[in-house]
């Protein structure tokens, strides 16, 4: 049976006075296809989004909630780990799915999706290659654009008149980089790579610090940028540090302590108050006891949104894509949610930096 009449039927039964809820809700269960990178270098910020995923459904009505059937697939980051899991989720008809997250599997995987009418919802930023096609995607924490212009711009405003890369030689990693060159006016001195994967940066480094710039560019996530932390002071490296959003990791902090201290990242701008924020920030503490990450709450909001589509529209896609491009003005854990004609939310960028351990906005 179609969703979108079954959903309709529990309306028309429940306004009929048919009794409790419980009673109405229909026993077929929605499946969601849930694709993460929980193994791998990716496996912290999958689990930031699935945590978010979590307290969308702890949110739930009941009788909402035990309608979801989340189909949580490992797709390790890799391409063709992706593409399986991808061709299941065809196999099992399902229509929406949670990711991927990872740009790596992401990029290959869109053309596919979208053949098959797969809607997506990504937490992570877009990176071209993603944000420039596909159909049935979207990018509601924004892309990569936006969040290297506003950390090259500051950086040069700042004094930082020349700068060294370490990056990591991926989709995300390269989009990063070739965005913050374009809009940095400044020298850059060094583009030192490095394998989604790696743990020793020495090589790279000793060139980095060859080059004497006024800062060096982390573009690294998760155990890599702590392993790039620790082995710059091992090397001596004592520059002014920018990073990528992902460095808004508690663990990451807590394990590089005075490393990690002053530095620059860009992020979200928006510091609004809502009852739906306060309680996400609550909850989120209470359970994982750290404060949650730009990811988790995207997640969330992400997840919220695609649900509403879901009851609204069914396996209707189209009809599911359309309500969800018109999202204006939405509030969320993550802030003000609007969405563009590309499938992306449009958010603000600000500047932040670690100070004493805590993430604090700079400009």
């Amino acid at each position: 049976m179609n969703i979108k009449i079954l959903f309709a039927i529990v309306a028309v039964l429940l306004l009929a006075g048919c009794g409790d809820v419980t009673d109405t809700v229909p026993t077929q269960k929605i499946k969601i296809g849930v694709s993460l990178a929980l193994s791998g270098p990716g496996a912290p910020t999958s689990q930031w989004a699935l945590n978010g995923i979590n307290l969308a459904l702890e949110r739930l009505p009941e009788n909402e909630r035990s309608q979801i059937e989340l189909i949580i697939e490992n797709d390790e980051g890799k391409p063709a780990t992706g593409m399986n899991v991808a061709q299941k989720f065809v196999a099992e008809n399902i229509h929406y799915v949670f990711g991927p997250l990872t740009s790596g599997v992401a990029v290959p995987t869109t053309p596919y999706y979208d053949e098959n009418k797969v809607l997506r919802m990504q937490a992570g930023a877009g990176v071209t290659n993603t944000v420039s096609t596909g159909v049935y995607r979207f990018f509601l924490l924004g892309k990569v654009e936006p969040w290297m212009r506003i950390l090259a711009e500051y950086a040069f405003s700042h004094g930082i008149k020349t700068v060294s890369i370490l990056y990591m030689d991926d989709e995300y990693g390269k989009d990063n980089l070739n965005w913050f060159e374009k809009y940095y006016s400044g020298q850059i001195l060094a583009k030192e790579p490095f394998a989604r994967g790696d743990s020793d940066f020495r090589t790279q480094l000793l060139k980095i610090k060859e080059s004497n710039p006024d800062a060096v560019f982390i573009i690294a996530i998760g155990p890599s940028l702590l392993n790039a932390l620790k082995q710059m002071e091992e090397l001596g490296i004592d520059k002014q540090k920018l990073s990528l959003i992902n460095t808004e990791d508690t663990e990451i902090v807590k394990s590089a302590g005075h490393l990690i201290e002053d530095i620059i990242y860009p992020t979200i701008a928006d510091q609004s108050e809502s009852e739906v924020k306060t309680w996400f920030h609550k909850q989120y503490m209470e359970k994982h006891g750290v404060p949650n990450e730009a990811i988790a709450a995207s997640a969330f909001d992400s997840f919220n949104i695609m649900w509403a589509a879901i009851k609204e529209c069914g396996d209707d896609i189209d009809c599911a894509r359309t309500g969800i491009s018109s999202t204006r003005n939405y509030v969320g854990a993550s802030g003000i949610i609007s969405v563009d004609a590309q499938g992306v939310g449009a958010r603000t960028p600000a500047i932040k930096a670690v100070k004493n351990g805590k993430f604090v906005y700079i400009d």
